[in-house]
């Protein structure tokens, strides 16, 4: 290669370099009249000598470093790189103390600090690493207690995020000293804090919860910066609710217990997720929550447990003109139906709802699910061991999907298609993965209602509902779904003959394509399905899965 020395050129310049030095040396050591002042500066030389060579080495070791693809990465790729390391460290070791079933009595030694493996892979890397603010400005407390200087050095002025967890009392002699000194470098951050999550850890003494954290220990300070606050509450004391002055709070989590769900300015809030741990909320409770945030864009309750019952007759309507996605788990028929009656939304928010029948609900499925059927384009139901999904796709392209189950029920009943087509739509897809299969007169009521139906798609483990199926699409003299296209049928066992059949009547209305699992066939040979699908080729475009 032009301009790099090839290596017979090396070698022969390190032979005549060795035979110089050995030669000399031994010329050197014949001379009977060598002083040891000359034996010592030839040492001297040879030591001289060697640190060159090992410069040369380490030259030779970073150039083919830079000539790896790796050594191409440009420093900013290099600098995610470790970040995305240091992240995965952490969420190791909490995985490892999961998989081994530790709990924290059991693993009461917090984990050291640990610098990602990638700080030293090379000099380049740590240079990288020791000049890079971002891979500094993550704190973990208390981890990283003893080297604080360090982060808020080296972080530069950029906004600082926080982890701190309690994790390191279950081994400490004096609780109460441990937690103040945690909360004494909390403070210490608190200037330049703008991501503060706090995990405390199942087992701890009420004595040392969150809400004496910050009422007694950290103390009413303004933490003006802060954006997003994560607090999860492993300790289930429920304890007693506590005020934090956040200004500009923007995005707020918490995982507990309501009583002792932190009490922050929410008025900023636009991202909210709350972990109830199965608390009881009734649904005002919910309500009078969500009109403390009229900025909120994403919303997340889960894990809550109601009876079934409305609220307060009369209540105003909590507006959230901002909110783009809106996720509810798990509320009875008619504690969700009021919530929803009772939030002004847009019409483009994006609905995740969990909803449980209880034989005290007020509210039918059908009625519940039908407000989403009058706008939808496409209707999927898919039915499952504790739960049905019932996912609905808009005109517009919002989509709400509805996961219900049954109270105290492993299999419950679907909802009925002939109640849902009542409320008229212009459906086009219909795609039904479900083993409790509508009976003829109700998929006949259904079809017969939804006349704009291009796609259908059908996932069972019963020939039977196929029959049934197609049966239904042969009526005459008006035949169903006179605009179908497609029918979807992948995953379904199915009988030749009878596809067959279903082909040939459809074949002057329409259909396009059918779509197939060959090894779910009643086939008997390779021949016979050849055989079949010489007849049908010419009848409908068949796609095999």
């Amino acid at each position: 290669m032009s301009g790099i020395p090839s290596v017979s050129e090396l070698t022969e310049l390190c032979q005549s370099f060795n035979k110089r030095v050995t030669e000399g040396i031994q010329k050197h050591m014949l001379q009977s009249r060598a002083s040891f002042e000359g034996l010592s500066d030839i040492q001297h030389i040879l030591i001289q000598m060697e640190q060159t060579l090992t410069e040369s080495a380490r030259l030779l070791r970073f150039q083919h470093n830079m000539c790896a693809p790796i050594g191409c990465l440009s420093n900013e790729i290099i600098s995610e790189i470790m970040l995305i390391c240091i992240q995965d460290l952490h969420a190791d070791q909490d995985e490892r103390n999961r998989d081994r079933g530790l709990s924290p009595q059991q693993n009461p030694q917090h984990s050291p600090l640990t610098l990602s493996p990638t700080f030293a892979l090379c000099s380049r890397w740590r240079a990288i690493a020791l000049h890079s603010p971002s891979l500094w400005s993550t704190i973990y407390l208390p981890w990283a207690s003893n080297l604080l200087p360090v982060f808020l050095d080296r972080s530069g002025s950029l906004p600082l995020t926080i982890v701190v967890s309690n994790g390191h009392i279950f081994n400490s002699h004096d609780p109460e000293l441990a937690l103040a000194r945690l909360a004494k470098d909390t403070c210490q951050l608190i200037p330049r804090l703008s991501n503060m999550e706090l995990v405390w850890k199942s087992g701890s003494p009420e004595s040392t919860g969150v809400d004496h954290f910050f009422q007694n220990l950290v103390g009413p300070i303004e933490f003006t910066l802060l954006k997003s606050l994560t607090v999860v509450d492993d300790t289930f004391h429920g304890g007693r609710s506590f005020a934090i002055d956040i200004p500009a709070l923007q995005t707020f989590a918490y995982q507990g217990v309501t009583s002792s769900m932190p009490q922050c300015t929410r008025s900023s809030v636009v991202k909210l997720l709350l972990e109830l741990q199965r608390c009881y909320m009734d649904p005002d409770s919910i309500l009078n929550l969500l009109m403390e945030m009229p900025c909120l864009e994403d919303c997340n309750i889960l894990d809550v447990k109601t009876v079934p019952r409305g609220g307060l007759s009369g209540r105003s309507v909590v507006a959230l003109p901002r909110l783009k996605g809106l996720g509810l788990y798990t509320f009875t028929l008619t504690s969700m139906a009021y919530i929803l009656e009772h939030i002004q939304m847009p019409a483009s928010t994006t609905l995740a709802l969990n909803t449980v029948g209880h034989p005290s609900d007020t509210v039918v499925l059908e009625n519940f699910l039908g407000p989403y059927i009058r706008t939808c384009k496409e209707l999927t139901i898919i039915e499952q061991q504790v739960e049905t999904i019932y996912a609905f796709t808009e005109k517009s392209g919002r989509e709400v999907h509805i996961r219900h189950s049954w109270f105290r029920e492993r299999w419950g009943r679907i909802a009925s298609l002939a109640k849902l087509s009542s409320f008229g739509c212009d459906l086009t897809v219909l795609d039904l993965e479900i083993k409790s299969f509508p009976q003829t007169p109700e998929l006949i009521q259904a079809l017969s209602t939804w006349t704009s139906i291009t796609n259908i798609v059908v996932q069972t483990d019963a020939v039977a509902h196929l029959d049934t199926l197609f049966s239904v699409l042969e009526r005459t003299p008006d035949v169903l779904c006179p605009l179908l296209q497609m029918v979807d049928c992948v995953g379904t066992p199915f009988h030749m003959k009878r596809v067959e059949k279903f082909l040939k009547f459809r074949n002057g209305v329409g259909l396009k394509e059918l779509r197939l699992s060959s090894h779910l066939s009643d086939a008997k040979s390779k021949l016979e399905w050849h055989r079949f699908l010489g007849r049908v080729s010419s009848l409908s475009e068949l796609i095999l899965e």
